[in-house]
This record gives structure tokens, C-alpha cells and sequence, in this order.
């Protein structure tokens, strides 16, 4: 749940953000090695810059929904 929960915030902060709460915590978060080895591990592959469209699409089609705020 912690690890999400890092994954989560290092996503929607960015990596210069998340390296400077970090720093700021130490021993709260873990380091971007080991979220990076967490993300691989689920299957969650991040680029900056990169809206993955389908991955959008195919999770409103799971909740049935077809409106979403980007």
C-alpha cells in the first residue's frame, strides 16, 4: 500500500518534486530505484510527456463510463 501510495505521488508530483520531498523526509519514501523496480513489477510503465490514450479508454470501458477529467 506504500509503495502505491509513493508510486502515486512520485506520478502527479513529478521526479524533481519527489526527489526534493525526499530529501526533505528522510526514510518516509523510498528511493527512485526501488519505486522504478515497484512500477516494473505491476506492469506500469511511465514516460514524461506520454498520454497513454488507450489505457484511458479500455479503464472507462471497465467502470462504464465515457467521460473522464484529464
Amino acid at each position: 500500500m506504500f509503495s502505491k501510495f509513493a508510486s502515486a505521488l512520485s506520478t502527479l508530483s513529478g521526479h524533481n518534486a519527489y526527489k526534493f520531498i525526499r530529501l526533505n523526509l528522510p526514510g518516509a519514501l523510498p528511493s527512485i530505484t526501488i519505486l522504478r523496480n515497484y512500477n516494473q513489477s505491476i506492469g506500469l510503465i511511465l514516460r514524461e510527456c506520454e498520454f497513454r490514450f488507450d489505457s484511458l479508454k479500455t479503464y472507462l470501458n471497465s467502470i462504464d463510463s465515457s467521460y473522464a477529467f484529464v
